[in-house]
């Protein structure tokens, strides 16, 4: 009985800290990118009101402009962000489950064409702290497709291959050379993010893209790390 209290609260802690570090990630996430858009529309409304004063009406018009377009880019970005963060996995819901809603909202509220193919032998059984990093970085990945890549179409594939399982994430995309991708900021940063949510559960991350033919995102975690 001691033993078994003992094991109890032992998981009650690794819950917690878990929890904490989920919260602390995903604060982190939204801080970087809110500090970065901000900042700059802190700087553009600067220099317009410079352009006003000095006169130089053009000037200020095209500046307003592109205010007005990056303000409604972070508006996007921040209710995308919500979105994701109202969607969790739970033991009732099950990933697959979760999944299947949450894409089936995402092509309503952003068009994009989303096909799910789940191999037969893939398990519903997965916990939810693995599934709940799985869905993260499936966020992410779609988040990068609607921001960077201009793509039509996106397939993910849940598979079993030996002793792990994969989920990839492919588009149809324009691609890039990934040995640049560290002069895109964002994209770099996003990338930083689906690799260590993979790590955090046992997993690795791959990226194949070439420019004008898409990107593919990939996951392999060990099945024995599933449970």
């Amino acid at each position: 009985v001691v033993v078994s209290i003992e094991n109890a609260q032992l998981y009650r802690q690794l819950h917690h800290l878990a929890a904490l570090e989920e919260r602390d990630r995903l604060a982190g996430e939204m801080h970087d990118q809110l500090s970065q858009g901000l900042g700059y529309l802190k700087v553009r409304a600067s220099i317009t009101d410079d352009l006003l004063s000095s006169g130089e009406i053009d000037q200020a018009q095209e500046s307003l402009l592109e205010l007005k377009k990056t303000t409604q880019f972070l508006y996007t970005d921040v209710r995308e962000d919500i979105f994701n963060l109202r969607t969790a996995v739970t033991d009732r819901t099950g990933f697959l489950s979760t999944l299947r809603d949450y894409l089936a909202d995402y092509r309503t509220h952003y068009g994009l064409g989303v096909h799910l193919a789940i191999d037969d032998e893939f398990s519903t059984e997965i916990s939810a702290e693995v599934a709940s990093q799985l869905l993260r970085i499936i966020q992410e990945a779609l988040s990068n497709v609607r921001k960077h890549s201009d793509a039509t179409k996106v397939s993910i594939q849940c598979l079993v291959e030996e002793d792990q399982v994969c989920i990839s994430i492919s588009d149809n995309g324009r691609g890039f050379y990934p040995s640049k991708i560290a002069k895109d900021s964002s994209q770099h940063y996003g990338l930083q993010i689906m690799r260590e949510r993979a790590e955090s559960v046992g997993g690795s991350l791959r990226l194949e893209s070439q420019p004008g033919e898409g990107t593919r995102i990939s996951v392999r975690i060990p099945i024995r790390l599933l449970f």
